[in-house]
């Protein structure tokens, strides 16, 4: 009976469940699992593709075309009609151009108003800036009896003025010839050559423009009645911000063709 009962016990010990003893800490983990999830992080990083734009902020440019109007009349020259030669009345006139930012000349046209002279081509006309640019935009051209007419200075004009009867119009500046007559008494400068108001592109259109006046004859006067700037220049007209490509890094080339062994 006894070795009956010993054999029934041996029985239920071996049909009895084995536990897996773990170390403090292994909360029955399996042996090599935390090995495969360090594996699959670094395959996760691995593959992590770099940023193909960023973004950047710019400044946007554009043409802006404004008309700038001196409507002080200038009396030619000044003391006149007692007075029948030398400057002008005043000497200079003079605009002052604002409103461009940053802006940078691409052109200039000059305006002159209700013109009056029996002989234009007693007149010459010069226009400056503070910076030093110049331009003899009108001397020995006009012929005789110019009455209220109105003419627009342009270097893309069709034509020069004539030396001939002058009508309103738009001719480009015009320095017939040059002779000790068409000097400009101080404060106006000595003149340098320059007739094209091309001069003046790329310089900054902000700042006080001067046109000095000048009656080299010696019998007969006039006058203009205004007289204006008409400036286009490049300027600054706000900021965008956009997504731009990723440059290659220097240094970095992609080799194509087979690989080297």
């Amino acid at each position: 009976m006894i070795t009956r009962i010993v054999m029934l016990l041996l029985i239920a010990m071996l049909a009895a469940p084995v536990s897996t003893l773990t170390r403090p800490g292994d909360a029955g983990q399996p042996v090599g699992s935390s090995v495969a999830v360090a594996a699959k992080k670094h395959k996760q990083r691995k593959n992590d593709k770099p940023p193909t734009t960023t973004t950047v902020t710019r400044t946007v440019r554009q043409p802006l075309t404004q008309t700038f109007t001196s409507t002080v009349p200038l009396t030619i020259p000044k003391g006149a009609p007692a007075v029948t030669t030398g400057a002008a009345d005043p000497y200079p006139a003079t605009i002052e151009v604002s409103g461009f930012a940053n802006g940078r000349i691409t052109d200039v046209n000059l305006i002159l108003e209700d013109f009056t002279h029996p002989s234009p081509q007693e007149v010459d006309i010069l226009l400056t800036r503070s910076s030093g640019r110049q331009a003899m935009v009108m001397s020995d051209a006009g012929g005789s009896f110019a009455t209220d007419i109105d003419l627009t200075l342009d270097d893309e004009a069709a034509a020069s003025l004539p030396n001939s009867t002058l009508v309103s119009g738009t001719y480009r500046p015009t320095f017939i010839r040059t002779t000790a007559s068409d000097d400009f008494v101080a404060p106006a400068p000595a003149h340098n050559g320059s007739v094209k108001l091309r001069t003046f592109d790329g310089a900054d259109p902000n700042g006080t423009w001067q046109l000095w006046v000048m009656d080299n004859g010696d019998l007969l006067t006039g006058d203009i009645a205004s007289w204006a700037l008409e400036i286009t220049a490049e300027v600054d007209a706000g900021q965008v911000t956009e997504q731009v490509p990723v440059k290659d890094k220097p240094g970095k080339k992609k080799h194509k063709g087979k690989d080297r062994r």
